[in-house]
């Protein structure tokens, strides 16, 4: 993936002060005062210092020009444990070489995946305003953001080489991060002179590591995988329901000749059987109800490996499956309606992989009601049964409980509610 547009902007440290322009200047004119009153060996000294900054200076200013990168990744969608790389390509298309050259690519915050060489990671501090920087500048660095890169160094670029490289990656935890820019580093020999360039990304990648997958127990699920409902698409035969017979052709299976007929020694006939189509189901995430307290946070991230385990365990069995999520104050509820395709549970995963319990906005029971009629079986997963009411005029069709805690209680009287870390198995 090709870099796009360019822009350019110097790096604000400590060493860059040495080349500032006012102190090139001041090295200058003591020069020339010393060679005045013919001070050889201060002069000499000056003007060495003077020659050292100023080519410095000169050298930072071209050494990114038409530098460009290449990026790409193995994958961009992974599961936690898996290993995958990044590779990429350097090119210097000028006649000016380079001394040296840093490649950084912005990391997400919390590391949840990352180079698998610890060396290959490096944190810096973005300035924020002027003050911010003097403080930093003074080892303060409270008022700085702190990002996270991988950084791969390169010595030497000479002219109109192009240099590639790849660096191993490994997936730890679920998240999303979007990245739109890489960026470059260079300067002098000496280092009193850094350019930072970055170049944004033709189109932004966005790398998604869903859910950790786990074992678990969706017999509860398939007790009743197929209705008698008729559908437009995905139907399903059921051998218990004949519907009819028809003279045997060429190429039908051996299991659906009526073998009853054929022992009387009638013209072999196939069975004709009738059609389902699978059951819908929906799983309703209540995020904000683990979002008070840590313990409530370490038990999200259980729920949300057991919900995706679920929708992968329970679409392979042929049922449809959806979700939905709550929203927040700012943004509505996000719902997948029910299916039974892979791309519709990519698109679950992914949302799983990003959803955060901070923020979310609490599930009301006039809002699944609706939900149940629309989407068939529906199930609530929550943290504490305690926490929900149902409406007394609430209707006859209300969602299965899954409850990190209180699995073996009723839900205000009415309705059972199941143990969600039991679905867990192991």
């Amino acid at each position: 993936m090709a870099a796009g547009t360019e822009t350019e902007r110097r790096r604000k440290s400590g060493a860059s002060l040495f080349i500032h322009p006012a102190l090139i200047a001041l090295l200058f004119a003591g020069a020339c005062v010393s060679i005045f009153f013919r001070q050889t060996l201060l002069s000499v000294f000056l003007l060495t210092l003077f020659l050292i900054m100023a080519l410095g200076r000169l050298w930072a200013s071209v050494a990114l020009k038409r530098v460009t990168a290449d990026f790409a990744a193995s994958v961009f969608h992974s599961f936690p444990g898996e290993r995958w790389e990044v590779s990429g390509s350097l090119m210097n298309d000028k006649l000016f070489p380079l001394l040296w050259l840093e490649y950084l690519q912005e990391l997400p915050e919390d590391l949840f995946f990352a180079p698998t060489e610890e060396s290959d990671i490096v944190v810096a501090y973005e300035k924020v305003d002027e003050e911010a920087l003097k403080r930093i500048e003074k080892n303060d660095k409270a008022e700085a953001i702190e990002s996270k890169f991988c950084r791969r160094r390169f010595f030497g670029l000479l002219w109109y080489q192009r240099r590639g490289f790849s660096v191993p990656f490994q997936s730890h935890r679920r998240g999303v991060f979007t990245l739109s820019e890489l960026r470059l580093l260079s300067g002098d020999g000496f280092g009193f002179a850094v350019k930072e360039k970055r170049l944004p990304l033709a189109e932004p990648v966005r790398f998604v590591v869903y859910p950790q997958l786990v074992p678990v127990a969706d017999e509860i699920f398939l007790r009743n995988l197929w209705n008698l409902g008729m559908g437009a698409r995905g139907y399903i035969e059921d051998v218990t329901l004949l519907k009819g017979n028809r003279a045997y052709r060429s190429g039908d299976s051996w299991k659906r000749i009526n073998w009853r007929m054929a022992a009387k020694q009638q013209p072999l006939q196939v069975n004709i059987y009738d059609t389902i189509t699978p059951r819908r189901l929906c799983f309703v995430l209540d995020t904000a109800s683990f979002s008070s307290s840590p313990e409530r946070l370490e038990a999200f991230e259980e729920t949300v490996s057991i919900l995706a385990s679920l929708l992968v365990n329970l679409q392979r069995e042929g049922m449809r499956v959806g979700l939905a999520l709550a929203g927040s104050a700012a943004e509505p509820m996000r719902y997948f309606a029910p299916s039974s395709q892979e791309d519709a549970l990519t698109l679950m995963l992914e949302a799983l992989a990003g959803v955060r319990a901070e923020g979310g906005r609490p599930f009301v029971p006039e809002e699944l009601l609706p939900l149940s009629a629309a989407s068939g079986q529906t199930y609530l997963l929550l943290y504490d049964a305690a926490e929900l009411r149902w409406p007394a005029d609430g209707g006859a069709v209300r969602p299965g409980v899954f409850a990190y805690l209180d699995g073996e209680r009723k839900a205000d009287g009415r309705g059972a509610v199941f143990s969600l870390p039991a679905l867990r198995k192991g």
